[in-house]
This record gives structure tokens, C-alpha cells and sequence, in this order.
């Protein structure tokens, strides 16, 4: 049983949103699980359809996970973040600062601000021409998205950011702007 789910694609071979659901309680619990950081290849999957860890060596980018390990309050499910089914190419810049503070504001929120569950959705937004690596020819997102929803209050706001060198700060958008841009009804 996980505290997550995601939609993968076998075209991109990657994932293309995840969901999941924090709480004060459930981040509260997740500083007590701890996992080693290994990442597993889908081995359940084709592989026709899934990437391998031998796609991100020396290509410049980093593992980046769509739902973070830092959520997780259940232990299984926080090993699970380290499969290549979890993950997608990130830039290391990107990854490590405004990206890792985004995830950091959002469980910030959920910890002080919220007033129970959040409902978080991770997603990634892929713009011809298409960036790919490795043998298996792993896409690489144009953009990476969140939308997040206090699911008592409704409050809710989206966040959009270019995978791009360049990028410093994220976009912050309404849910009606995210969806426009998403074609995705949350």
C-alpha cells in the first residue's frame, strides 16, 4: 500500500503526474521514515517503455522525483520514489534551489497554514522539439508543475516552472490559468 500515485508513460518514459495528499500529521510522521537512496529500474515494466539508470549517467541532468521522498510517512512508499517510474530528467540548479524550496513552501503550508488535508499534483509539461537522453530516449520536460488544493478551505494555487538553465523562480498561477495551460480539470 502507498501514500501516492502517478500516471507513467511508456512514450516518454517517465512519469506525468503524481498525487498525492499531506497533512501536518502525515509530514509530522514522515521525519521518522528513513529509506536508503538507491534508485531501482521498473523492472515490472517493458523495457521498451521504461528508462534505465545507465540514461542519466553523465547526461547532465539529475533523478529528479515527481512525488518526493520527503513526503512519504509510510516506508514502503518511500522507497518507491527511487524508481526510474518516479522519476524524470531535472537540472541540478533547478532541482536543488527553487524547484527543492517550491516543495519546501508547500510543506511549510500544509505544516502551519492548512486546516487538514492538502492535495498536491505534480506534472510535467513536455514542448516540441523534444529533448531526450540515453539509449531509451528519455524525454525531457519543457516545464514542471504543482497544484495544490487545501481540500477544507479550497484555497488553491498552481506553480509553473521552464526546466530551463535560466529558470530562478517559479510562476505562480491561479487553478483556472493552470488549467488552461494544462488542458487538466484538477
Amino acid at each position: 500500500m502507498g501514500d501516492f500515485a502517478l500516471v507513467y508513460s511508456g512514450l516518454t518514459k517517465t512519469p506525468i503526474l503524481c498525487m498525492e495528499k499531506i497533512s501536518r500529521e502525515t509530514l509530522y510522521e514522515a521525519r521518522k521514515v528513513r529509506v536508503r537512496p538507491n534508485f531501482i529500474e521498473g523492472e515490472k515494466l517493458n523495457d521498451k517503455i521504461r528508462s534505465s539508470l545507465d540514461d542519466y549517467a553523465g547526461s547532465g541532468f539529475d533523478k529528479a522525483q515527481c512525488a518526493s521522498t520527503d513526503n512519504r510517512f509510510i516506508e514502503m512508499s518511500a522507497q518507491q520514489t527511487y524508481s526510474l517510474t518516479n522519476v524524470f530528467p531535472g537540472l541540478p540548479a533547478l532541482q536543488r534551489g527553487p524547484w527543492a524550496k517550491v516543495e519546501e513552501d508547500i510543506r511549510l503550508f500544509a505544516k502551519e497554514y492548512a486546516s487538514g488535508f492538502v492535495y498536491v499534483v505534480t506534472g510535467l509539461f513536455f514542448e516540441a522539439p523534444v529533448k531526450k537522453i540515453g539509449k531509451n530516449q528519455v524525454w525531457v520536460p519543457s516545464v514542471q508543475y504543482k497544484f495544490v488544493r487545501d481540500l477544507n478551505t479550497g484555497k488553491s494555487w498552481g506553480v509553473w516552472m521552464k526546466n530551463k538553465p535560466d529558470s530562478t523562480a517559479p510562476e505562480i498561477l491561479t487553478e483556472s490559468e493552470l488549467e488552461k495551460r494544462t488542458g487538466i480539470d484538477f
